[in-house]
């Protein structure tokens, strides 16, 4: 509520009003005045170790997120010093919706713990779908009611008077040092409150004589004694009537004092055992009960239809109807003025800029001058635009196929700089919907419309490009584009594979990974959590959920919102089906009030698991995730079981209800991995003209290309790969030489390397290996280990998947030891360390070679094995217009980890 500028008004601080009233004055009243207020302050959470809690809806660039300004009225009778204040709602966080506060009170104490200026105060407060959460609180008011034992006048503005909030002086750490407001005119006190009759402390805790359901929705909730100690150590609250701190109270426990920490724990909440913290730091008095008396119309409450873009809506604001005596006007927001009262239908103008709009409407009645003996009041006139429809692309880009040379090459997919056309997006209400796009649908970059939007992330073959656009409100629509990477034929690694063991072997691997929420747009909750450890036994698998066994743990040494979390009895489902678990079982949270049912569906080659999760005081939150096995990065992949979108399953209770929780995990270094394989890669295979020539001719159209990065001379390039003939066969690197490394592989491992052809292979042909050290030519050692087999192509023209059993020799006996004539693929079986592995070094293995065919019998078939090329074999580089093969090759190997290391001889 705002209240507008009066001539009349002034500001008085602290030592003014010391100098006129005396510091030492005790409120006096001379006639009983109802006092209303406008104020500001601070809301300051502390957890049960005092600890500020960081209000992560502010934003958090150079912004104090730890004391939240708040504003709202406050009325005062200073005959007893009870009265009633309003709080207007703020952000708190992250909840969906607003806290607001309801049924706030306030009562004199007496004179109970000191000077007779603290007030009791009580009030609910609804946050995030936990409604009637209730709080008291004990201020000290003595800056306000010194000051109204003097002269107060409309317009004063009290601050800097009166007691120090018990907040001041809590360290936030680095973020922001010591928390610090000064002498308020109305302070939070570290004083607490006894339980109000019928009111007992929420579940969560051990509290032997409360057998009560809590203080959910029980206003006032906090009533006198006053105590400086909190409960017993058994938090046993009903038994604390006049205790004091060391002695006992009826249950044999022993209490302990509470040492300066401001607020009053919470009884029940989520935040139970929280200290909510209220600081009035600036007064303005815009009453003192000397005028008319009359009261402000009810506050409108108008919806506007979205079918059009409404700029300016007409509303009756109401009418006074019993005012005694005097003028009555409004002020409208629309004019700038002041307008009298039509004593019916007073009609105002309103000019829309969001969804939800929110104006303050003055009133005021006055006998001679408004300044003098006026009375004032306000409206809140609120008007929504119903807005449920996401909005939509009007223009969207296209899918494309790029052609690369490598998948790291960066590619442009929307933007001047792109054929695939741009986005653009259109709202009935919101003339500037947000655009963004993912490319795996959950961490989302702003698109900027005037420039490209690329990626070098994309893996070879069809890419989703997601493109999401969201109005104020909310409401999100998507788009998914297909960016499709074009690259030459090549290598294929091993496929990815779960170990066999997993789910058999009573085997505890150790896990790390990381903790991701996101709330019901897909956004962040917090910050991505990277020290998530723990174990897993996937040997112990539940078959239904009446199993208690627990194959798995997790916790997390990095706080989420300020305090950590842990897992509990993490149950695994390996078999496929649907789940249906009953929450609110030992859960801390009273805002479920009867089992609700949470669902988690595992597909086949998933794992499914239903944990229960500990945060703060909120024990045994339920949640499910279901996971994928993966190769590439995390072994265990989170994913959306529920097909909503967001990764994750919503939670539905406790504090982060209606969010998702992820959790991609790994084997530590040294445990036994939990799958293996999983490398894709392609290199170039191109034809060589000349017979029986090296892999690696060179051409003088190479000199100063460069390879891998490095620029080296023609001289180098022949010493390096040299250039001598294979005198064995006729005819060298049939359908393509290859040259090839592969890295990052376990010492001693044995891969799959599947090589696609060009051409047929034909009649009597051998897989010839190069030696780049001795610039030599020999045949591949077949032994219990290493093998080469080949294949035909699929149907699709791509070769069949490495390992399969397409993979076969030659089994006549006129081609023993020679490769199946006709076939296109050839699957190399390699050692690292072993007699066909080209590099010495741990963990990385190379082999160039190729096809070579050779005479020996005629064929059965008679068939011509030239394929047209003349008698060709291969190059790298054969005319001046390939120059940059080479160079082309070598980026490639080296972004994909397969890399060509220079040798000499």
């Amino acid at each position: 509520m705002n209240t507008l500028t009066q001539s009349a008004k002034r500001s008085i601080t602290a030592t003014a009003i010391a100098a006129a009233l005396g510091t030492a004055m005790a409120p006096q009243t001379v006639s009983a005045t109802t006092y209303t207020f406008n104020w500001t302050g601070y809301f300051t959470m502390l957890d049960s170790d005092g600890a500020a809690l960081e209000n992560t809806s502010l934003p958090s660039k150079g912004v104090n997120r730890f004391q939240t300004p708040v504003s709202g009225t406050l009325t005062i009778d200073d005959t007893d010093n009870t009265g009633s204040m309003t709080i207007d709602s703020f952000d708190f966080f992250n909840g969906s919706l607003p806290a607001v506060a309801s049924g706030v009170t306030f009562t004199d104490t007496d004179g109970q713990a000191g000077p007779g200026t603290l007030l009791l105060g009580n009030m609910l407060f609804d946050w995030n779908g936990n409604d009637g959460i209730p709080v008291s609180i004990v201020w000290d008011a003595s800056g306000l009611l010194t000051y109204l034992g003097g002269t107060p006048t409309v317009g004063d503005v009290l601050t800097g008077s009166g007691a120090t909030p018990d907040s001041d002086g809590t360290y936030t750490g680095a973020t922001y040092g010591y928390l610090s407001l000064g002498a308020t005119p109305v302070a939070t006190t570290a004083w607490n409150t006894s339980l109000a009759a019928g009111c007992a402390i929420g579940a969560d805790g051990d509290f032997t004589s409360n057998t009560g359901g809590g203080c959910m929705g029980i206003n006032p909730s906090g009533a006198l004694p006053l105590v400086t100690d909190t409960a017993a150590n058994n938090n046993d609250f009903s038994a604390n009537t006049g205790a004091t701190p060391g002695t006992h109270d009826d249950n044999g426990d022993t209490f302990f004092t509470y040492y300066g920490i401001g607020g009053n724990p919470m009884a029940d909440g989520p935040f139970q055992n929280f200290n909510a913290n209220f600081d009035l730091t600036s007064l303005e008095l815009v009453s003192d009960g000397s005028g008319p008396t009359f009261t402000v119309p009810a506050d409108p409450d108008t919806t506007v239809a979205e079918t059009a873009t409404p700029t300016t809506v007409t509303v009756d604001i109401g009418t006074v109807t019993d005012e005694s005596g005097g003028t009555v006007e409004f002020y409208n927001p629309n004019t700038g003025s002041w307008e009298a009262d039509s004593g019916g239908v007073n009609n105002v103008d309103f000019d829309l800029t969001e969804t939800v709009n929110s104006f303050t409407v003055d009133w005021r009645a006055w006998l001679t001058d408004p300044a003098v003996d006026g009375t004032l009041g306000s409206q809140t006139v609120t008007i929504t635009i119903t807005d449920t429809t996401a909005p939509t692309f009007s223009s969207v880009p296209s899918d494309i196929t790029v052609s690369v040379s490598s998948t790291a090459e960066t590619v442009t997919f929307e933007g001047p700089g792109s054929t695939a056309g741009s986005i653009v997006a259109d709202d009935a209400t919101d003339p500037d919907p947000v655009v963004e796009w993912s490319l795996d649908n959950l961490n989302w970059t702003a698109d900027t419309a005037a420039a490209d939007e690329s990626s070098s992330d994309f893996a070879a073959g069809a890419n989703t490009v997601y493109w999401r656009v969201t109005d104020a409100t909310g409401n999100s629509f998507t788009y998914e584009q297909t960016v499709t990477l074009d690259l030459p034929t090549g290598i294929i690694g091993q496929p990815c594979e779960v170990d066999a063991t997993f789910l058999t072997a009573d085997l505890v691997r150790q896990l790390e990974g990381t903790f991701i929420m996101r709330d019901s747009t897909n956004s962040l909750v917090g910050t991505v959590d990277e020290e998530v450890t723990g174990h897993i036994n996937g040997s112990v698998t539940c078959a239904d959920t009446s199993c208690t066994d627990s194959g798995a743990e997790l916790e997390s040494g990095k706080p989420f919102f300020g305090s950590l979390w842990s897992t509990s009895g993490i149950r695994l489902f390996d078999q496929p089906g649907t789940y249906t678990f009953e929450t609110c079982l030992n859960d801390g949270s009273t805002s479920c009030t009867a089992p609700q049912p949470l669902s988690m569906t595992v597909g086949p080659n998933q794992l499914g698991a239903h944990m229960l999760f500990d945060w703060s005081v909120n024990k045994s939150i339920d949640v499910v995730v279901v996971w994928d096995f993966g190769c590439a990065g995390a072994e265990l992949v989170s994913t959306d079981p529920d097909g909503d979108g967001i990764i994750g399953t919503k939670m539905v209770d406790g504090p982060f209800k209606g969010m998702n929780a992820a959790f991609d995990l790994s084997t530590i270094d040294g445990e036994q991995p939990i799958t293996t394989g999983g490398f894709t890669t392609t290199i170039p295979a191109v034809n060589n003209p000349v017979d029986n020539t090296s892999p690696l001719p060179v051409n003088p159209g190479t000199v100063g290309t460069a390879l891998g990065g490095i620029t080296i001379t023609e001289s180098e390039l022949m010493d390096t790969f040299g250039a001598s003939t294979d005198d064995s066969v006729e005819r060298s690197c049939i359908g393509g030489c290859f040259d090839f490394e592969v890295t990052g592989r376990a010492t001693g491992e044995t891969i799959y390397v599947v090589l696609p052809l060009s051409e047929p292979i034909p009649w009597y042909s051998l897989y010839r290996k190069y030696d780049p050290d001795t610039d030599s030519w020999s045949t591949f050692v077949e032994d219990g280990t290493d093998s080469v087999t080949t294949a035909a192509l699929n149907a699709d023209g791509s070769c069949p998947e490495p390992g399969s059993g397409d993979y076969s020799s030659e089994s006549s006996s006129i081609m023993a030891n020679m490769l199946r004539a006709d076939d296109q693929c050839v699957q190399l079986t390699i050692t690292d360390g072993g007699p066909n592995d080209d590099d010495d070094r741990d963990g990385v293995i190379a082999d160039p070679g190729g096809v070579g065919v050779t005479s020996g019998p005629s064929s059965p078939e008679a068939k011509t094995t030239d394929g047209g090329l003349g008698g060709g074999g291969c190059s790298l580089a054969t005319t001046s217009q390939r120059p940059l093969d080479w160079a082309l090759v070598g980026l490639l190997l080296g972004s994909l980890g397969l890399v060509r290391r220079r040798r000499r001889s």
